[in-house]
C-alpha cells in the first residue's frame, strides 16, 4: 500500500469507494437546513441571517407565506432557548401575505405558519411551515485612523 492511502476509504484499487462517498454525502446533509413544510403551505425569508443595525438596535426580518387554500393563518415566533411562543401577526381569509418582524436580541428565531384556530387549543399548534433565522451582533466596518504628527499624516 502506498504512503497516504487508506484501504478503508479507497479499497484495493486506490479509488474512493461507494460506501465512502455515501458517508461524505450523509455528513454534508446533516448541515443543510431544510425548512419544515406541509404540502400546500410555504413560509420563506430572503435572508437566513440578519445582522442588527447597531448595538442595541434591531434586525428586521421579512417573512413571506403562501397557501393553496384561503383561510385564517398566523405566524408565530419562538427563540431557540425558550419554549414560549409569540404571535407575530394573524390574517383572516388570506392565501398569501408578507410581514416584517423586528428583533433586538441575538440568537436563533424559529418562525412558524399555523392555523389561527389551533392557537386557541391547549395543545401545541399544528405547524404548517417554518423557517429559522439567525439574528447576529451588529457589525461595524473598521475605520481608518489618521493621525497628524508635525504636519505628516501617518
Amino acid at each position: 500500500m502506498k504512503h497516504g492511502t487508506d484501504k478503508y476509504c479507497t479499497g484495493e484499487t486506490g479509488r474512493i469507494t461507494f460506501a465512502h462517498r455515501v458517508q461524505v454525502i450523509m455528513m454534508i446533509a446533516m448541515f443543510i437546513v431544510v425548512p419544515h413544510t406541509v404540502q400546500g403551505h410555504e413560509l420563506s425569508t430572503p435572508h437566513a441571517k440578519c445582522p442588527r443595525v447597531r448595538d442595541g438596535g434591531s434586525c428586521f426580518v421579512k417573512l413571506i407565506w403562501k397557501s393553496d387554500t384561503r383561510g385564517n393563518y398566523c405566524i408565530i415566533s419562538s427563540r431557540s432557548n425558550t419554549i414560549q411562543r409569540e404571535v407575530v401577526r394573524c390574517w383572516e381569509r388570506k392565501k398569501a401575505a408578507k410581514v416584517i418582524d423586528e428583533s433586538s436580541t441575538t440568537g436563533f428565531i424559529l418562525y412558524s405558519l399555523v392555523r389561527k384556530e389551533s392557537l386557541r387549543s391547549a395543545e401545541a399548534p399544528e405547524i404548517l411551515a417554518s423557517v429559522e433565522v439567525e439574528v447576529l451582533e451588529a457589525v461595524y466596518p473598521k475605520l481608518e485612523r489618521r493621525v497628524r504628527f508635525f504636519g505628516v499624516i501617518r
